[in-house]
Parts: structure tokens; C-alpha cells; sequence
């Protein structure tokens, strides 16, 4: 049990902290670093990237074959 003794009429003691201050800063470094992580993850490459290639273009395979590759301007 701990007592603690204030003056009469100062009102009730101070409470104890939960945490300690080590453990307070062992929670923001935690916190800090998975944020960090986070922000890495979010930043990196959706796996969206291929889309934009020509590759993935679902008409080059029909231009191919019909010798239609290059950029062909045809007017009427």
C-alpha cells in the first residue's frame, strides 16, 4: 500500500503516471517507425506500372497480326 501526505486543503495527491517516460518513448519511437513503414508502403509501386506499357496494350496483338504496328495515318 502506498500513502501518500499532502497539507490539509491541498486537494487530492498527484496520481502516479501509467507509463513510465521509458516506455512513453519506446511507444512514439514504435509508433514513429511504423508510420514510417507505412508511409514507404504507400509510396511504393502498386503493381498498377505495367498498365501504361506497351505490352499490355490489348490491341497490339491484333495490330501485329495484321501488320499494323507502326504509327499508320490513313486518310479518306
Amino acid at each position: 500500500m502506498v500513502i501518500k501526505v499532502t497539507n490539509r486543503g491541498g486537494g487530492a495527491p498527484m496520481r502516479e503516471p501509467l507509463i513510465t517516460d521509458d516506455e512513453h518513448k519506446k511507444m512514439l519511437s514504435y509508433y514513429h517507425k511504423k508510420t514510417e513503414e507505412a508511409t514507404k508502403l504507400d509510396d511504393a509501386d502498386d503493381g498498377d506500372q505495367y498498365l501504361n506499357s506497351s505490352w499490355a496494350d490489348n490491341r497490339q496483338l491484333k495490330a501485329q497480326l495484321q501488320g499494323l504496328e507502326g504509327n499508320i495515318k490513313m486518310k479518306f
